[in-house]
């Protein structure tokens, strides 16, 4: 379940909130991502919650998160992105927008060696061709 909750300006890293992650998706936007929801669940609890505070619109029909994890990841990721993946540069919890083979990429780094990557639905079949060929030269494995 994905919503965007849109307030006033923030920075680019995540706050994990009552089984809750908000993860930075621009000046002022954030998106919330939590797992175990039912239809909607996640929407109604934040419009309620953020109510005169901050807008909040369900993109969770509109959106596929890809979690790419393994010792190789950051390499995979640096060959289509131009944001500096080093640990110090970015580190767990920061996210970032990017451009991977001309689609729009929500990246974030959700641990030491994994990253989720959040693309609209209608370019996810493309996406994934794009990512699992980047990915061979080191192997992958789908799970």
């Amino acid at each position: 379940m994905t919503v965007i909750a849109r307030s006033g300006q923030g920075e680019a890293t995540a706050a994990v909130l009552k089984g809750h992650t908000a993860q930075w998706a621009g000046p002022g936007q954030y998106f919330v991502v939590a797992e175990g929801r039912g239809e909607a669940a996640l929407y109604r609890e934040l419009k309620v919650a953020l109510s005169g505070i901050a807008s909040v619109s369900d993109q969770s029909h509109g959106r596929v998160i890809l979690r790419i994890s393994g010792p190789k990841a950051r390499a995979v990721l640096a060959k289509g992105t131009p944001v500096d993946l080093h640990p110090d540069a970015f580190p767990v919890g920061k996210s970032a927008l990017t451009q991977m083979a001309h689609v729009g990429v929500h990246l974030t780094r959700v641990s030491e060696d994994a990253y989720d990557l959040s693309v609209f639905r209608g370019f996810a079949e493309s996406f994934w061709e794009w990512i699992t060929e980047q990915a061979e030269e080191f192997g992958y494995q789908v799970i």
